[in-house]
């Protein structure tokens, strides 16, 4: 089995000279025989062997003999040994809190040790099991490809043992373990599968099916590959990708079949952040009624970090900007940053005053403004008087009014004066503020855009 193992880590490019492999180990006997077996292939391949062990303290003494079998094998062996033991996890955590748990500790792991690979003993009867529960409880085509053999920081060099192979080399090399009592209990779905479910397939199919199996993993991880490629060209054709922005007109979304569309939602989430992301059905459904049946300027916020906008002929996926702290102060003679805008403020003599069409630059009279003046974004009942108005009118039907793109307005700089609005920024002075004869103090603000 270890030429076996060695040609499947070779092929599948798990490891490779001089790798720092960290060997998650619980004390069962699928995690013992594969760091028995990663001990003698370090010094073939050759890689650097440490272990990991996780205390859940779900079992009270239990546990605690789990992780002293552990460290008493590693010291034994001169292996490197790292125990973590949780204790904000309450009794009867289900699998998920404690999976959770177990992968955030890991991923300070790798980012305390970069470049570095956790390798778990996930096997072939574990990609069955996950596969089953996951087309029951009906997984996208992406999920039905089960557990990778790779992702970032891990490995799995076990995907392509079946449980038996790994009990009968466990007796064979007389390896020690501990047993997992929870392993038992059919409470936990996957154990109903493994202890009911697998041994009806076996008995039916015979041992070969998993030969089967792992082949059609095969073709659907291919498959798979093949129509990412495909739908990336053409994602890529139709969507409008900006730093922090993705926009893809409404009639190509709507030409698109059900999946296709669900593909490009993920494809849109994932573009601003440089992350792969996968969508729920729910989250998806509830989307399609966004597209379908909301306003146009409505929104739709998939994190507090991405929002899509509703325009009338396209949809935008935004990414929030950090750029600034909001509100900011304005003294005069000074340039803050807000958002993605530049704003100076300055004073300006009244034979040196250009009135002109430039909205990003305005001059207004200061004899009843109070510095510094404060840029934020405009709030919901915000009032002021537009130049050219006698009476006061809502920012938010000024934009309306205006046709202003939904995603723009949140990016429109008010400037005021304590409370009072004097420039809705590259749109509209306050008429309050307009210069004239009896003007003593002028000031200009010019905004700059992009920078």
């Amino acid at each position: 089995m270890l030429s076996r193992l060695h040609n499947y880590i070779l092929s599948h490019q798990l490891i490779h000279p001089n790798d720092l492999i960290f060997a998650a180990v619980s004390g069962g006997k699928d995690s013992m025989v594969m760091l028995h077996i990663l001990q003698q292939l370090s010094v073939e391949l050759p890689f650097e062997l440490r272990v990991l062990h996780l205390n859940h303290a779900q079992r009270g003494a239990v546990s605690d003999k789990d992780a002293e079998f552990v460290q008493a094998y590693c010291e034994q062996q001169n292996i490197p040994f790292y125990l973590e033991r949780l204790t904000n996890l309450a009794p009867g955590a289900s699998e998920d809190v404690l999976r959770q748990a177990r992968y955030a500790w890991f991923d300070s792991i790798l980012d305390s040790y970069s470049p570095a690979k956790i390798a778990t003993a996930h096997h072939l009867d574990d990609q069955l099991e996950t596969v089953l529960m996951r087309m029951a409880k009906g997984a996208t085509l992406k999920g039905l490809r089960g557990i990778p053999v790779k992702r970032p920081g891990f490995i799995r060099p076990f995907l392509g043992l079946t449980r038996a192979e790994i009990d009968a080399y466990a007796t064979k090399q007389s390896i020690p373990f501990r047993e997992d009592a929870s392993n038992a209990d059919t409470a936990f779905l996957r154990n109903r599968i493994r202890r009911e479910l697998l041994p009806i397939f076996r008995s039916v199919f015979g041992s070969s099916f998993y030969k089967g199996f792992e082949k059609s993993l095969r073709e659907l991880d291919g498959a798979w590959e093949t129509l990412i490629k495909i739908q990336q060209q053409r994602f890529d054709t139709i969507c409008q990708n900006s730093a922090d922005q993705t926009t893809v007109l409404l009639s190509d979304y709507r030409r698109l079949n059900a999946f296709e569309r669900r593909a490009l939602l993920e494809y849109c989430i994932s573009t601003p952040n440089n992350l792969t992301s996968s969508v729920s059905e729910k989250f998806w459904l509830s989307f399609e009624r966004f597209v379908h049946s909301a306003r146009v300027g409505a929104r739709f916020e998939v994190t507090e970090h991405l929002v899509v906008f509703k325009n009338r002929d396209a949809l935008r996926f935004v990414s929030a900007s950090p750029l600034a702290e909001y509100p900011v102060q304005l003294f005069p003679g000074q340039t803050v940053q807000w958002k993605q805008f530049r704003l100076t403020l300055q004073a300006e003599e009244q034979d040196r005053v250009r009135l002109d069409s430039n909205p990003f630059q305005e001059y207004f009279c200061a004899d009843r403004v109070h510095f510094p003046l404060t840029v934020r974004e405009w709030r919901k009942g915000d009032r002021f008087k537009p130049l050219g108005m006698q009476g006061f009118k809502k920012v938010s039907d000024f934009l309306v009014d205006s046709k202003t793109e939904l995603q723009e307005k949140l990016n429109v700089p008010v400037v005021c004066s304590d409370h009072t609005i004097v420039w809705l920024a590259g749109m509209r002075l306050d008429e309050r503020f307009k210069l004239n004869d009896t003007c003593k103090q002028i000031y200009k603000i010019v905004m700059e855009k992009g920078v």
